[in-house]
């Protein structure tokens, strides 16, 4: 009885075997096909410099008209692009009260971009197009190591000039209160990097000439936004991607 059941289970298997490959050469899989975003998008290259799309809007122009963000891409990292904009959009202190504090979370400028200044910049689509982390949510500053990033498009020069740091301020930006235009043009704005000190409660700075020192947190200075944007929900592309010309997308919504 038991060599029949072995026999009859060897046949099954033997069957199945056959039948098996047969079934699967009838199935094909597709591979999605790269969005226009994908395929367009790149960051810096030394000789070529970067790539810029228009992403989201805030107020511009003096009398607070919104225009579209400009952002020069400055990687593209698993997939999303690593965006930086062009300008300061905006100014606001660091933090109520100088004191030192472990997490970029622990800030108000933190609540304040990812609060305030998020809902003016992105419709809720657009929002769910950046990514997120716990460190630092979807809209954030650079921090001094990023700063200084060949791959970005900056030099390891900390305290001296560096004319690929320098910024300005939109016209809107330079209509509020405590905003510093210096004789260059260029404005200062924030750094995410805490110098901790004695006295507590300084962040790191980047100057009118693209050096990087300190200040204190109740400060004003300029805010210049960055964040990480998924390639995979940009698509039907126009424009050429330069500065004048930017790169222009539709968001796909999130399935």
């Amino acid at each position: 009885m038991l060599r029949k059941l072995l026999l009859i289970a060897l046949m099954l298997a033997l069957c199945t075997s056959m039948v098996v490959p047969a079934q699967a050469s009838t199935f094909s899989v597709r591979a999605v096909e790269p969005t226009d975003a994908e395929q367009v998008i790149r960051g810096f290259v030394k000789g070529q410099g970067y790539v810029y799309m228009n992403f989201g809007r805030y107020p511009f122009t003096r009398e607070g008209d919104v225009r579209p963000c400009l952002w020069r891409v400055l990687a593209v990292e698993n997939g999303y692009a690593f965006l930086l904009n062009e300008y300061c959009v905006d100014v606001n202190i660091y933090h109520h009260e100088k004191v030192d504090q472990p997490r970029w979370k622990d800030f108000d400028m933190y609540d304040y971009m990812n609060e305030t200044m998020i809902a003016t910049m992105f419709t809720s689509d657009e929002q769910a197009a950046l990514e997120y982390s716990d460190e630092l949510g979807r809209l954030f500053i650079l921090d001094n190591l990023e700063f200084l990033r060949l791959e970005y498009g900056f030099r390891k020069i900390f305290t001296q000039p560096q004319k690929e740091r320098e910024c300005e301020l939109t016209p809107y930006a330079a209509t509020l209160e405590d905003a510093y235009i210096h004789q260059n043009g260029n404005t200062t704005y924030w750094s995410r990097t805490c110098r901790y000190t004695a006295a507590g409660g300084y962040e790191h700075i980047v100057g009118y000439d693209g050096h990087i020192s300190m200040a204190g947190h109740t400060r004003k200075c300029a805010i210049r936004p960055a964040c990480r944007v998924d390639l995979s929900m940009l698509d039907n592309v126009s424009g050429a991607g330069t500065f004048d010309n930017p790169f222009v997308f539709d968001v796909l919504p999130r399935n």
